[in-house]
């Protein structure tokens, strides 16, 4: 995902992995935390250093909707009775040397300290107005992580000490007065998600005990490296887990006969759009665009495909009833369907408990319709909630920030697959477990309880609903039953925006039961890749794999996908994998006409391996790691041979990166790619580039 940024983050073609603009986090918490939401979950497709632009129809009607809203009066909300109220001159003083301080300098620029004289900085000034292009002028200028987190802890402590002397409504018209004046967003997205987050954020700040800026900043910009002072920050999942007995697991049929092969079908990461329109405007300037809202497109090349679009857009509905059409009619015998998160689309700013209960409603009644008799097991992704990302803990009660009517809906329509004993644990957090058949289990996680933009985190930040810790006790009575268990979640628990601590407590969880744990499945990255552990205490054993779904959306730079596995019914191994996609360019090119569905690749075929075994893959991997001719095949598969994506190419610090993601199942520790890392250095650079299998 891309905004108008300065800085990114490293991963790539990834719906939650965006360019982010480190002045508008600068910006957020100069007044208050909110505005990360808007800088760090919106998503924009601008190159690095634009900003938004908007076509002239889509001005006229950004200046028709300051009637839609409570109008936002820029002298009220910068007067000093909100700002200069709570922050002292020496405070403000304080806040602004800081920031220029950590600003890095540009190449033959002047120092950032030298732009604004020292006497101008009072920031009480700068966000009255008197300095806003001067202050702007600075944020332009590239700013390190130091910066971030320095601003944070600063404005974090301001926020905590003076928060609670601001009304609501003066939050507010704070709020989307910078949002809009600040071109971070039009005014339709600015007011749209801080409505929908302050409820949130208040409750948040106003009831968390001993609440401090490293907490808050440890976990809002834990991948920028920000403090983790807080001792709440470091937490373990109290529970025995008994002695761990010998791996048997084996990857070797001996008789095929009498074991049979079962067939699983993976869809994630829908993100179905009901505003979708066809020859709609692929290039708004919001968030997410192809909405039948965004007027008309600027010419041709700018409309949205019939089938869906590579750039900010989710997909039409048309082609999810296309999409579980061709899985119904390309496979015989579907055992099992996991279905990993996200059915929501990306309309952030738009969301509500009504417009999300509806689409997640006609996607599992249409599921039903098309396999009535196929047991689906789904679990949570963090566009299910509203707000986005943002799940409560189980005993907040109150309506405007709960999120017991997911955990409700949830246990009223996934009881249809499931028994009734899984709603307990559905409605305690949105997890549950199924004995699926005698020897076979499946546990089904809600991992946004990890997720950093999960931001009920900061209000309870150890093991949120007791999930990891009712993980390892039903994984502990599994091993005792002689169960075999897969493990379906909707974030991958290396992924960056993964909390640390849950990271390592769950591959701790994994480590310990990985005679019991066959595979694992996720999403949210809407790539196709997978996932390697390795045992905490050797590192250079494999001992878990992890797989990823893909996508049905195309969002973006992707083509739509989903996955289907054969698993051996003696074992539960996984035996062999294949990815199915449309070519979005082939399929709009033809209209309306049905997309032709193609097996992109069997993983066996494709990489030539023994198995799917954890040592086999790595041995796969470490073959990877010398020849970058594999590396870039499964760099290919990666975007799903999408058109877009396969134009941008993957250079030698992309096809890196490919190859590190495959070792991070634990968020922060580097072990693994490093010694990766190592062995292309010891092969030599020159060997990595040009060597061909």
């Amino acid at each position: 995902m891309k905004v108008p940024v300065l800085a990114y983050r490293i991963r790539q073609h990834t719906e939650e992995s965006m360019f982010v603009p480190r002045w508008g986090l600068l910006l957020f918490t100069a007044v208050i935390l909110l505005i990360v939401v808007i800088t760090t979950t919106v998503v924009l497709f601008n190159d690095d250093n634009t900003k938004p632009k908007f076509s002239e129809e889509r001005d006229v009607q950004k200046k028709q909707l300051h009637g839609l809203h409570t109008p936002i009066n820029s002298k009220d909300v910068t007067s000093p009775s909100l700002l200069s109220s709570s922050l002292s001159s020496s405070l403000s003083s304080s806040l602004a040397t800081t920031m220029l301080q950590n600003m890095s300098t540009p190449e033959g620029g002047e120092e950032p300290a030298k732009v604004i004289p020292q006497q101008n900085l009072n920031f009480q000034k700068l966000l009255a107005g008197n300095y806003i292009l001067d202050i702007l002028s600075l944020l332009k200028h590239k700013i390190n992580d130091r910066t971030i987190c320095n601003a944070c802890l600063l404005l974090s402590g301001v926020l905590i000490q003076y928060g609670k002397n601001y009304t609501p409504q003066d939050l507010r018209e704070l709020l989307c007065t910078i949002c809009v004046d600040f071109q971070i967003q039009n005014e339709e997205v600015c007011v749209g998600l801080i409505d929908i987050y302050l409820d949130t954020v208040i409750y948040i700040l106003s009831n968390t005990k001993g609440l401090t800026s490293s907490r808050i900043c440890g976990i809002i910009f834990q991948e920028y490296g920000c403090s983790q002072d807080d001792e709440n920050l470091e937490w373990t999942v109290d529970v025995d887990f008994g002695s761990k007995p010998k791996s048997n697991r084996n990857y070797n049929r001996i008789d095929v006969k009498n074991a049979e092969v079962l067939t699983i079908i993976q869809i994630t990461d829908i993100h179905y759009d009901p505003m979708y329109m066809p020859n709609g405007n692929a290039e708004c300037g919001e968030p997410m665009c192809c909405r039948r809202t965004q007027g008309k497109p600027g010419n041709p090349d700018t409309a949205a495909g019939y089938w869906g679009d590579y750039r900010s857009c989710d997909i039409p509905w048309q082609a999810v009833q296309n999409t579980l059409h061709q899985i119904k009619g390309n496979h015989e015998k579907i055992d099992y369907i996991y279905m990993t998160g996200d059915i929501v689309d990306h309309g952030i700013w738009d969301t509500s408990i009504k417009k999300n209960t509806e689409s997640i409603k006609n996607l599992l009644t249409v599921l039903k319709t098309e396999f009535p008799n196929t047991p689906v097991y789904p679990v949570l992704g963090n566009h299910e909630s509203s707000p986005v990302n943002l799940f409560a803990p189980h005993n907040i009660d109150n309506k405007k920030v709960s999120t017991n009517w997911l955990y409700e809906l949830s246990a009223e329509l996934w009881t249809y697959w499931l028994p009734p004993e899984t709603k307990e644990t559905i409605l305690q957090g949105g997890f549950y477990t199924v004995l699926v058949r005698p020897g076979f289990r499946i546990i089904a996680l809600n991992s946004n309880l990890g997720y950093t933009a999960n931001w009920w985190l900061i209000y309870d930040l150890k093991d949120q609903d007791g999930q990891l810790k009712w993980l390892a006790e039903t994984l502990l009575q599994a091993e005792k039953n002689s169960e075999k268990v897969h493990i379906l979640s909707h974030m991958p628990s290396g992924y960056n925006t993964c909390l640390k601590t849950w990271s390592r407590e769950f591959h701790k969880i994994i480590h310990r039961f990985e005679a019991t744990i066959t595979a694992q499945f996720n999403g949210h990255t809407h790539n196709d890749h997978f996932y390697i552990y390795y045992a905490t205490d050797e590192p250079t054993r494999a001992n878990n794999i992890a797989f990823n779904g893909g996508s049905v959306t195309p969002f973006s730079d992707l083509n739509p996908n989903y996955k289907s596995y054969k698993m051996d019914s003696a074992t539960y191994n996984i035996l062999d994998s294949e990815t199915w996609i449309y070519n979005l360019t082939k399929a709009n090119m033809n209209g309306n006409a049905t997309p032709t569905w193609v097996k992109m690749y069997s993983f066996k075929e494709a990489y030539g391996v023994e198995s799917l075994s954890p040592t086999s893959l790595d041995k796969l991997l470490q073959n990877m790691a010398t020849n970058r001719s594999l590396l870039e095949q499964y760099s290919r598969y990666y975007v799903k041979e999408a058109d877009t994506a396969l134009a941008k190419g993957c250079d030698r610090e992309c096809l890196k990166k490919n190859l590190c993601e495959i070792v991070t199942a634990q968020m922060g520790e580097p072990t693994q790619c490093n010694i990766l890392l190592k062995k292309i250095q010891t092969a030599g650079e020159n060997n990595f580039n040009l060597v061909r299998s």
